[in-house]
């Protein structure tokens, strides 16, 4: 809790983005940046998300710790023309954002529109403060998340790096503030699917400065309610309703908090934090930007539209990055950055990186039915025959080949004609064709050391996730199941510790659980979905090292 408290804070007709060869790249010390904007630009974006990474270093180095592991890709816009194809969908429709903070299964993007003025600097604040609060409370309600971002935003530097301010009023959020307000239950029940988030409308405005409202009163008001603010937050999350979490966090009817709130927003006496540093911060970037390389633009690209509701534009992207980057696009592809790439081109795209991987064998087993079941997709056939050629099956290369060349098109000819040639010139200089590189069997590996556990079945609605015990939160009106993931904390209620089916395989844990936090343990959560809460269903303990 104490890394929040201090951290707190239908698809349009495309416009092509700039060529990536107009595409800029910048590496620094904790991420990529890269822009198909100006040098200058690039560098500006560059050097104020190390600068402000370094300023929440000084009040916290622990939220930064917890996102040590998570490099970011960063990428910059100039205007909103070319911004336009990388704003989320939903439900069919554009959601019109200035940034955006993108994580999941395909990577972890900060994407900005810098054609904002000074405002642009405010959205890289925001956005990395999304990017910094994900990896401490993955599962914060939306107008904790924007109103934190949208109070960091504000932050300035002196120019010898040694003060800083943060928390001053936003013009935009306080004269709207004048004229409407959201009621207070509608504010902390908002979620990404609600309409007021997804549709470009007054009340988006409103949830944004009212958010930002509702932390600034909890860091500035008298009494100052920082802890009562995130423990709400942590409520709201594990599914309580609004008019307890308001009860139990702020000791107040959800009514009172609101009419202490809309005064604090009255009197508009908004104060602000300053800072001052013992070592001045960054002031200057070293490195200057270099021009970026065609494939990785466009995986980076792909890797963003497949993730905001744009597979099918990802997709494009992905498979021409796969002609001349197919380790970056292998790369999206492994553990957590696994790609899923809609029906053949999936296929298609994971085999080409395969053939430049060596792994033929696998090209084989995939593609072989899928060119029996349709003898004229001639590229998969083409895929297949050079895997089949390395495999030293000429034969079946041969087989495959002729088809292509009686009825392909002129570019799939032309490969046809030249693996034919790579056989007959392997067979005239040595007869035969050098067997493909044979690896040394792989050691025998016992799973588990050979340990089977006989874990709790699934039953429909379900789903598992694993990660590590954290804590069990007890309160009046149930418990909330803690589980730490590579991907941020898992919250799930539950109306009581009996209720939860708890099992342990552990010899160094007893056999009950109670409230508080919790030693570190591997674990895996079953939970089901009930409207809007995540319900804890079983929990169970694993041995350490245990894969299920």
């Amino acid at each position: 809790m104490r890394r929040i408290l201090l951290l707190a804070a239908s698809i349009v007709a495309l416009t092509p983005v700039a060529a990536a060869a107009e595409w800029l790249a910048l590496r620094t010390k904790h991420h990529q940046v890269a822009g198909n904007v100006s040098a200058r630009d690039l560098k500006d974006v560059a050097f104020r998300i190390e600068q402000f990474r370094e300023v929440i270093a000084t009040l916290n180095q622990a939220t930064i710790d917890a996102a040590q592991d998570v490099s970011a890709i960063v990428l910059a816009f100039p205007d909103e023309r070319s911004y336009q194809p990388f704003m989320p969908m939903a439900n069919g429709r554009r959601v019109p954002v200035g940034g955006l903070f993108v994580a999941g299964p395909r990577g972890t993007y900060i994407t900005l529109n810098l054609d904002a003025g000074d405002d642009a600097y405010r959205g890289i604040y925001h956005e990395y403060s999304h990017y910094l609060l994900r990896n401490v409370f993955g599962a914060a309600p939306l107008w904790f998340n924007e109103g934190l971002a949208e109070y960091y935003s504000t932050l300035e530097v002196s120019s010898d790096g040694r003060r800083a301010v943060i928390g001053k009023p936003i013009r935009q959020h306080v004269e709207l503030l004048r004229e409407r307000r959201l009621p207070l239950a509608k504010l902390l029940s908002v979620t990404a699917a609600s309409p007021i988030y997804t549709s470009d409308s007054p009340e988006r405005s409103m949830l944004y400065a009212q958010s930002w409202a509702m932390v600034h009163h909890a860091l500035h008001a008298q009494p100052r309610r920082r802890d009562a603010l995130v423990d709400m937050a942590f409520k709201l999350a594990a599914g309580m309703t609004p008019e307890q979490a308001v009860l139990e966090a702020y000791g107040m009817t959800l009514s009172d908090l609101e009419r202490d709130v809309q005064a604090y927003m009255r009197r508009e006496i908004y104060q602000a934090t300053s800072l001052e540093f013992k070592d001045a911060i960054t002031t200057t970037l070293g490195r200057n930007p270099v021009p970026a390389d065609e494939g990785e633009v466009e995986a980076w690209l792909g890797g963003v539209q497949m993730t905001i509701g744009r597979p099918e534009e990802g997709a494009v992207r992905l498979e021409k990055a796969l002609k001349t980057r197919p380790d970056v696009v292998a790369a999206l592809s492994r553990s957590n950055y696994r790609l899923r790439l809609p029906g053949r081109g999936a296929v298609l795209a994971t085999m080409r990186a395969f053939l430049n991987q060596g792994d033929y064998a696998a090209v084989r087993g995939a593609l072989t039915p899928m060119v029996h079941a349709n003898p004229a997709d001639h590229e998969a056939a083409l895929m297949l025959a050079e895997a089949l050629l390395r495999l030293n099956d000429p034969d079946g290369a041969r087989a495959l080949l002729g088809p292509v060349l009686a009825g392909g098109t002129d570019p799939h000819k032309d490969q046809a004609r030249a693996l034919l040639a790579q056989l007959s010139e392997v067979r005239e200089h040595s007869g035969t064709l050098p067997p493909a590189p044979v690896a040394p069997p792989p050691p025998v590996v016992v799973k588990n050391q050979g340990l089977i556990l006989q874990l709790r079945g699934l039953q429909p609605g379900e789903q598992r996730i694993q990660g590590a015990l954290q804590r069990i939160e007890c309160g009046r009106n149930g418990v909330v199941v803690v589980i730490g993931t590579p991907q941020g904390a898992t919250r799930a209620a539950a109306p009581s510790l009996a209720s939860i089916a708890f099992v342990t395989f552990r010899s160094q844990t007893g056999g009950a659980i109670t409230c508080g936090a919790q030693a570190p343990a591997p674990a895996l959560l079953t939970t089901r979905l009930e409207g809007t809460r995540t319900i804890a269903v079983a929990l169970e303990l694993l041995p350490d090292g245990y894969v299920p």
